[in-house]
């Protein structure tokens, strides 16, 4: 159908996802890194992948767009983009195409922000942050070296006018 009406090929199809399912929990969206349960999504999108370097051959420009939002352009680019980088390609992803929910911010630029805990003592800089499978760990230097996990329990607050970032320390970290 799409090929009779807009001349152009289908590469897959991802299976659906109610918005309802997608938005239970923390996550707002399927990542096909995580989400063991839905082998389905990542296995069209392995498919979808496979095919589009096939049809790109020589092009370096890959636009995902949609004319309504909500759709889930922002899931499907980014698990995109992991599928390909997964595969040795270098990908970037706009900043402009990024959704982000209020207070959320792009680990650059949270960089060098100072650290402090529950009463105010500083803690050091964030310096650096990497993804594992439970979470963003932020590294964070001032005495010593802490490894800080990017979830609620332990991540209270960003300022971003004053550049600070407000922790929950626990003992041990």
């Amino acid at each position: 159908e799409l090929r009779a009406t807009l001349n152009v090929a289908c590469l897959g199809t991802l299976p659906a996802c109610r918005k309802r399912l997608r938005r239970e929990g923390d996550q707002n969206e399927i990542n096909i890194l995580y989400d063991a349960n839905r082998k389905d999504y990542v296995e069209a999108m392995r498919l979808i992948r496979t095919r589009l370097e096939r049809q790109m051959k020589d092009k370096k420009v890959l636009m995902v767009t949609s004319s309504v939002a909500g759709e889930g352009k922002s899931t499907v680019a980014a698990n995109l983009a992991i599928s390909m980088a997964l595969k040795g390609k270098t990908v970037e992803i706009l900043r402009a195409d990024a959704r982000m929910k209020d207070g959320e911010f792009f680990v650059q630029d949270i960089l060098g922000f100072t650290v402090v805990d529950e009463d105010g003592h500083t803690v050091g800089k964030l310096v650096d942050a990497f993804e594992t499978p439970a979470s963003m760990l932020y590294i964070v230097r001032g005495e010593s070296e802490h490894l800080i996990p990017a979830v609620r329990e332990f991540i209270l607050g960003i300022d971003a006018e004053e550049e600070q970032i407000r922790v929950h320390l626990i003992e041990g970290m």
